[in-house]
């Protein structure tokens, strides 16, 4: 005789394999609502660094209209002084004087924020700071320690600095990582002691 198929038993089956199907579609949502989670984390992250990013190197060009050292601005010293320590007096032009590099990295800079990329960002960070470096290294090679104070560098030339330090957290901000979810401890415990469906 044929054999019957017991109604209890199929119907143990059938309600096991729904159960198997709603693990696998709610497994399914809960990936993709994590990864859609970290998406919009890394995008609110990029946004924010390149905000501040940005902020900082409007800081950077706003420095060139600040005394740096002894009453002077970056607007008055020519930009050969970045390169040789026998130039002297005032330069004759905006777009000839340190002011210009200092603007030229702002305006990258929020060129970079817009676009929100950190490449563009980073490239006014460096303008900015190579600036900075060449003109405190050649201050230092032109003038004895004895005449070389911290009192005499103003208030321009920390605005640069702290700016270039807020530039720097911006890009810093934009490359980070989301931080990865563990799962909840009362999921773990049932996937552990989920009973097996194989047999």
């Amino acid at each position: 005789m044929p054999s019957q198929a017991d109604p209890d038993s199929s119907g143990t089956v059938g309600v096991t394999n729904d159960g198997r199907g709603d693990d696998v579609v709610a497994d399914l949502a809960s990936e993709t609502d994590i990864g859609g989670s970290r998406a919009g984390t890394r995008r609110a992250h990029r946004t924010l660094g390149a905000l501040i990013g940005a902020v900082g190197a409007l800081g950077v060009a706003a420095s060139a209209y600040l005394d740096w050292f002894a009453g002077q601005m970056p607007t008055e010293i020519p930009l050969q002084r970045l390169f040789d320590t026998e130039v002297s007096g005032t330069a004759g032009t905006y777009w000839t004087s340190m002011a210009a590099p200092l603007a030229l990295a702002g305006v990258i800079g929020v060129l970079g924020g817009v676009l929100r990329s950190r490449l563009v960002i980073t490239i006014a960070g460096l303008l900015g700071l190579s600036t900075l470096v060449l003109w405190i290294l050649l201050q230092a090679i032109d003038l004895s320690p004895e005449d070389l104070h911290a009192s005499d560098y103003e208030v321009g030339l920390w605005v640069c600095v702290a700016s270039l330090v807020v530039l720097t957290g911006g890009v810093l901000l934009m490359g980070s990582p989301p931080v990865e979810e563990s799962p909840a401890p009362d999921e773990a415990a049932d996937e552990q002691h989920r009973p097996s469906t194989e047999g």
